[in-house]
Protein backbone atom coordinates (compact mmCIF):
# COMPACT_ATOMS: atom_id res chain seq x y z
CA UNK A 1 0.00 0.00 0.00
CA UNK A 2 0.99 3.64 -0.45
CA UNK A 3 0.19 6.50 1.91
CA UNK A 4 1.23 9.93 0.69
CA UNK A 5 2.00 12.48 3.37
CA UNK A 6 3.11 16.10 3.75
CA UNK A 7 1.80 19.03 5.76
CA UNK A 8 -0.98 19.77 3.31
CA UNK A 9 -0.96 22.70 0.85
CA UNK A 10 2.12 21.03 -0.60
CA UNK A 11 0.95 19.17 -3.70
CA UNK A 12 -0.58 16.06 -2.16
CA UNK A 13 -3.68 16.30 -4.38
CA UNK A 14 -1.45 16.19 -7.46
CA UNK A 15 0.55 13.32 -5.96
CA UNK A 16 -2.69 11.40 -5.47
CA UNK A 17 -3.67 11.95 -9.10
CA UNK A 18 -0.23 10.85 -10.33
CA UNK A 19 -0.35 7.60 -8.34
CA UNK A 20 -3.98 6.98 -9.25
CA UNK A 21 -3.04 6.96 -12.94
CA UNK A 22 -0.61 4.09 -12.47
CA UNK A 23 -1.62 0.63 -13.68
CA UNK A 24 -3.06 -1.57 -10.92
CA UNK A 25 -3.26 1.32 -8.49
CA UNK A 26 -6.34 3.10 -7.22
CA UNK A 27 -5.49 6.05 -4.98
CA UNK A 28 -7.56 8.68 -3.24
CA UNK A 29 -6.92 11.95 -1.45
CA UNK A 30 -8.17 12.17 2.14
CA UNK A 31 -10.65 9.36 1.56
CA UNK A 32 -13.81 9.76 3.64
CA UNK A 33 -12.29 12.57 5.69
CA UNK A 34 -9.54 12.75 8.32
CA UNK A 35 -8.48 10.54 11.19
CA UNK A 36 -7.32 12.01 14.54
CA UNK A 37 -3.80 13.37 14.87
CA UNK A 38 -3.68 11.88 18.35
CA UNK A 39 -2.85 8.22 17.82
CA UNK A 40 -5.89 5.94 17.69
CA UNK A 41 -5.34 2.29 16.82
CA UNK A 42 -9.01 1.76 16.07
CA UNK A 43 -9.12 4.78 13.73
CA UNK A 44 -6.18 3.70 11.59
CA UNK A 45 -7.26 0.05 11.46
CA UNK A 46 -10.79 1.04 10.47
CA UNK A 47 -9.47 3.46 7.84
CA UNK A 48 -7.21 0.88 6.22
CA UNK A 49 -10.01 -1.67 6.23
CA UNK A 50 -12.24 0.91 4.55
CA UNK A 51 -9.63 1.39 1.83
CA UNK A 52 -9.38 -2.36 1.28
CA UNK A 53 -13.16 -2.73 1.20
CA UNK A 54 -13.21 -0.15 -1.62
CA UNK A 55 -10.38 -1.87 -3.53
CA UNK A 56 -8.03 1.06 -2.96
CA UNK A 57 -4.27 0.58 -2.87
CA UNK A 58 -3.60 3.72 -0.89
CA UNK A 59 -4.59 7.15 0.30
CA UNK A 60 -3.03 10.59 0.67
CA UNK A 61 -3.40 12.54 3.91
CA UNK A 62 -1.20 14.70 6.12
CA UNK A 63 -2.67 13.04 9.22
CA UNK A 64 -1.00 9.67 8.55
CA UNK A 65 2.33 10.91 9.96
CA UNK A 66 1.68 9.81 13.58
CA UNK A 67 0.67 6.35 12.36
CA UNK A 68 3.67 5.49 10.20
CA UNK A 69 5.54 3.31 12.68
CA UNK A 70 2.39 1.40 13.62
CA UNK A 71 1.48 0.74 9.99
CA UNK A 72 4.97 -0.51 9.17
CA UNK A 73 5.26 -2.71 12.28
CA UNK A 74 1.74 -4.05 12.57
CA UNK A 75 -0.01 -3.82 9.21
CA UNK A 76 2.31 -3.72 6.18
CA UNK A 77 6.15 -3.85 6.34
CA UNK A 78 6.34 -3.05 2.61
CA UNK A 79 4.20 0.09 2.76
CA UNK A 80 5.54 3.27 1.13
CA UNK A 81 5.16 6.81 2.45
CA UNK A 82 6.21 9.40 -0.15
CA UNK A 83 6.30 12.75 1.64
CA UNK A 84 6.00 16.05 -0.24
CA UNK A 85 7.65 19.22 1.01
CA UNK A 86 6.95 22.76 -0.14
CA UNK A 87 8.74 25.99 0.76
CA UNK A 88 7.98 26.93 4.38
CA UNK A 89 6.83 30.50 3.74
CA UNK A 90 4.64 29.44 0.81
CA UNK A 91 3.06 26.67 2.88
CA UNK A 92 2.24 29.02 5.74
CA UNK A 93 0.75 31.61 3.42
CA UNK A 94 -1.34 29.02 1.58
CA UNK A 95 -2.62 27.42 4.79
CA UNK A 96 -3.50 30.81 6.26
CA UNK A 97 -5.54 31.69 3.19
CA UNK A 98 -7.18 28.26 2.95
CA UNK A 99 -8.18 28.06 6.61
CA UNK A 100 -9.59 31.60 6.68
CA UNK A 101 -11.35 32.28 9.98
CA UNK A 102 -10.56 28.79 11.27
CA UNK A 103 -7.52 27.84 13.32
CA UNK A 104 -6.83 24.11 13.23
CA UNK A 105 -3.67 24.37 15.32
CA UNK A 106 -5.16 25.52 18.62
CA UNK A 107 -7.72 24.07 21.00
CA UNK A 108 -10.13 26.99 21.31
CA UNK A 109 -13.68 27.79 22.39
CA UNK A 110 -14.81 29.40 19.15
CA UNK A 111 -14.87 32.95 20.45
CA UNK A 112 -11.93 34.13 18.33
CA UNK A 113 -11.76 31.47 15.65
CA UNK A 114 -14.48 29.46 13.93
CA UNK A 115 -14.58 25.91 15.25
CA UNK A 116 -14.34 23.08 12.76
CA UNK A 117 -15.01 19.81 14.57
CA UNK A 118 -14.25 17.73 11.49
CA UNK A 119 -10.75 19.03 10.81
CA UNK A 120 -9.55 20.33 14.19
CA UNK A 121 -8.95 16.76 15.38
CA UNK A 122 -6.65 16.08 12.44
CA UNK A 123 -3.97 18.62 13.47
CA UNK A 124 -1.67 19.02 16.47
CA UNK A 125 -2.23 21.99 18.81
CA UNK A 126 0.27 24.66 19.82
CA UNK A 127 0.33 27.07 22.76
CA UNK A 128 0.27 30.33 20.84
CA UNK A 129 -2.37 32.90 19.93
CA UNK A 130 -0.54 33.70 16.69
CA UNK A 131 -2.00 31.52 13.95
CA UNK A 132 0.93 32.04 11.57
CA UNK A 133 3.33 31.05 14.32
CA UNK A 134 1.28 27.90 14.98
CA UNK A 135 1.36 26.92 11.30
CA UNK A 136 5.11 27.49 11.29
CA UNK A 137 5.55 25.28 14.35
CA UNK A 138 3.42 22.62 12.67
CA UNK A 139 5.56 22.77 9.52
CA UNK A 140 8.82 22.51 11.47
CA UNK A 141 7.63 19.65 13.68
CA UNK A 142 6.14 17.78 10.72
CA UNK A 143 9.31 17.65 8.67
CA UNK A 144 11.55 17.10 11.69
CA UNK A 145 9.47 14.01 12.44
CA UNK A 146 9.47 12.95 8.78
CA UNK A 147 13.26 13.30 8.53
CA UNK A 148 13.70 11.14 11.64
CA UNK A 149 11.44 8.48 10.13
CA UNK A 150 13.44 8.56 6.89
CA UNK A 151 16.57 7.70 8.87
CA UNK A 152 14.80 4.90 10.75
CA UNK A 153 12.83 3.50 7.81
CA UNK A 154 14.68 4.47 4.61
CA UNK A 155 12.89 1.81 2.55
CA UNK A 156 9.47 3.02 3.66
CA UNK A 157 9.65 6.80 4.00
CA UNK A 158 11.21 9.41 1.73
CA UNK A 159 10.80 13.19 1.44
CA UNK A 160 10.45 14.74 -2.02
CA UNK A 161 10.27 18.37 -3.06
CA UNK A 162 6.92 19.39 -4.52
CA UNK A 163 8.99 20.57 -7.50
CA UNK A 164 9.72 16.90 -8.29
CA UNK A 165 6.18 16.69 -9.64
CA UNK A 166 7.20 19.13 -12.36
CA UNK A 167 10.10 17.19 -13.88
CA UNK A 168 10.39 13.80 -15.53
CA UNK A 169 13.34 12.91 -13.32
CA UNK A 170 11.43 13.92 -10.20
CA UNK A 171 8.32 11.93 -11.12
CA UNK A 172 10.50 8.91 -11.93
CA UNK A 173 12.11 9.15 -8.48
CA UNK A 174 8.75 9.22 -6.76
CA UNK A 175 7.35 6.28 -8.72
CA UNK A 176 10.53 4.24 -8.29
CA UNK A 177 10.40 4.75 -4.54
CA UNK A 178 6.76 3.63 -4.56
CA UNK A 179 7.80 0.42 -6.39
CA UNK A 180 5.54 1.19 -9.34
CA UNK A 181 6.03 -1.31 -12.17
CA UNK A 182 5.82 0.02 -15.74
CA UNK A 183 5.43 3.60 -14.49
CA UNK A 184 3.31 6.11 -16.38
CA UNK A 185 5.30 9.34 -16.35
CA UNK A 186 3.13 12.45 -16.31
CA UNK A 187 4.65 15.79 -15.38
CA UNK A 188 3.04 18.85 -13.78
CA UNK A 189 -0.27 17.18 -12.98
CA UNK A 190 -2.61 19.76 -11.51
CA UNK A 191 -6.01 18.63 -10.34
CA UNK A 192 -8.82 20.91 -11.50
CA UNK A 193 -11.67 22.02 -9.29
CA UNK A 194 -13.96 19.20 -10.43
CA UNK A 195 -11.59 16.36 -9.60
CA UNK A 196 -11.10 17.82 -6.12
CA UNK A 197 -14.76 17.27 -5.30
CA UNK A 198 -15.22 14.17 -3.04
CA UNK A 199 -18.40 13.15 -4.85
CA UNK A 200 -16.58 13.22 -8.22
CA UNK A 201 -13.77 10.99 -7.00
CA UNK A 202 -16.22 8.52 -5.47
CA UNK A 203 -18.16 8.30 -8.73
CA UNK A 204 -15.01 7.79 -10.80
CA UNK A 205 -13.78 5.14 -8.37
CA UNK A 206 -17.06 3.22 -8.59
CA UNK A 207 -16.92 3.31 -12.39
CA UNK A 208 -13.33 2.01 -12.40
CA UNK A 209 -14.03 -0.85 -10.02
CA UNK A 210 -17.25 -2.14 -11.63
Amino acid sequence: MIFGIGTGRCGTQSLSDLLDRQTNHSMTHEFEGPIPWEFSKDSIKDHIQLLKDNNLTGDIGFYFLPYIEYIIAELDPNVRFPCLKRDRAQTIKSYDAKSGSRNFWKDHDGSKWVKDDKWNIAYPNYDTEDKLDAIGQYYDEYYSTADALVLKYPDNVKVFSVDDLNTTEGVEKILTFCSIENPIIEVSISANELTKKPWYRRVIHKIRTK
